[in-house]
């Protein structure tokens, strides 16, 4: 697969031309660069545009590819679980019986004495997943 004209209008441009003087001892050599061609002669660096390897485009900037993606089928499942998981979240009441302080919910001690009101643990756990979930769901779907 190569790249289209518009991904490639999206990633970073390396300079036309580029030339440095290193202050160390240089060495002879020629690198390719994820989007550059650089010569390195002595203590002189020589290095030039050209286009994205894309390999090193896709690795470098995954977030201009992900909607050429399709999702593999492990992947579709997962975001579907995920999307049970919601609507349970969204219609059920999930109590865990206990609350953050440790006692239990049904005896739990006076609000004034316990110096604050009973909140069931699985409140906090429970909204932490959901805003998870929904953020999975977003990333997979390219929302994000």
């Amino acid at each position: 697969m190569t790249l289209t004209r518009a991904q490639k209008s999206k990633l970073p441009k390396a300079n036309l031309l580029n030339v440095r003087w290193w202050s160390t001892r240089g060495i002879v050599a020629k690198f390719r660069l994820a989007n550059a061609m650089a010569i390195h002669i002595g203590r002189l660096e020589v290095s030039w545009r050209m286009p994205w390897l894309e390999r090193s485009a896709r690795a470098l900037h995954p977030e201009l590819f992900h909607e050429d993606r399709a999702m593999s089928p492990c992947e579709r499942e997962l975001v579907d679980a995920l999307k049970a998981f919601l609507n349970v979240a969204a219609h059920c009441e999930i109590k865990s019986g206990v609350c953050g302080c440790g006692e239990d919910m049904g005896s739990h001690s006076d609000p004034y004495s316990a110096g604050h009101s009973p909140t069931d643990m699985a409140d906090q756990v429970v909204s932490k997943a959901i805003a998870d979930a929904e953020a999975a769901i977003a990333k997979a779907e390219g929302r994000s």
